[in-house]
Order: C-alpha cells, then structure tokens, then sequence
C-alpha cells in the first residue's frame, strides 16, 4: 500500500469531484486509490494509467492552454519511474515526486479546465 500516494489522491481531487461534481476527478481519485492501495494488483497499476492518459489528452483538447502543464506532468511522471527502476532514488523519494510532480499538476490542469481560467 501506498499511503503518500494514496492519500495525496484524495486531498487533491475528492474536493474537484464533490464541489465541482466532475466525473474526470472522480474517475482519478477511483482509479488513484485502487492503484495505489493494491500495488499487487498489476491490472489496476495500468488501469490507471491509462485512463489518465485519456484524461490527459481529453483535457488538453478541451483546454489547449494546460498543454505545457500535461507535458511537465508526463515527463516528470516517466523520469521518476525510470529513476525509481534503476534505484537512483528512494520509495518515498518516489512517491514525493509523484505527488508534487503528477499529480499536483494534474489537479491544478484540472482545476483550471473546470474553471476555465486563462493561464498565460
């Protein structure tokens, strides 16, 4: 179980999904805790991931002002992972990065689609 990770998930994006009831936010937090609170369960890992893509690039469709943002997300997302895999960097480590670095992002790309609000 991740417990960083799993809590981030709903601090950031329970509240998108109650306030603003939108369902990508509570596809994220259902799919970020299934993946995160059953690391064994490899199907779930890759469930969401590939969902998020999907999110990803449904948002960027939809707001092409967060495409820098979703860009930053994936490349931060696939340098943790790759620098977790060769163990260049800790768990914990890891799992800050994935916070601060993915999903922080994708909840303020989020926010700012919901919103609506220019960010240049």
């Amino acid at each position: 179980m991740r417990i960083i990770p799993s809590v981030a998930v709903c601090i950031l994006f329970t509240p998108l999904a109650w306030k603003y009831n939108n369902y990508r936010a509570v596809a994220i937090t259902v799919n970020g805790l299934l993946c995160h609170m059953n690391e064994s369960q490899i199907q779930l890992k890759y469930n969401d991931i590939i969902w998020n893509i999907i999110f990803t690039f449904y948002t960027c469709i939809k707001s092409p002002v967060v495409i820098k943002y979703q860009a930053l997300m994936g490349a931060i997302f696939l340098i943790n992972v790759k620098l977790y895999e060769i163990n260049k960097i800790s768990r914990p480590i890891s799992e800050c990065i994935h916070v601060f670095g993915v999903q922080l992002i994708g909840a303020f790309c989020l926010f700012k689609d919901i919103k609506k609000i220019d960010m240049n």
